[in-house]
């Protein structure tokens, strides 16, 4: 999706404040920036996390031939 909508938002004093820290200039453009970047972050993968761990599969097939490791 490109392009751009024209909206209004209502910013506390506070919210407006910290986006005037991030950039004084543009603060639609700041605001764009910081919500892309928090919205469309990049998550992690479960395949990094669970790389190495032992899987259901292997644990079905360790009770299934439990009675050849007794």
């Amino acid at each position: 999706m490109s392009g751009s909508v024209r909206t209004t938002l209502v910013l506390d004093m506070y919210v407006f404040e910290k986006l005037r820290q991030f950039g004084k200039r543009n603060i639609s453009k700041t605001a764009n920036e910081l919500l892309a970047k928090e919205l469309f972050k990049r998550r992690k993968s479960m395949f990094g996390v669970l790389k190495g761990r032992v899987s259901v599969k292997d644990i079905r097939e360790g009770k299934e031939h439990e009675d050849l490791y007794s």
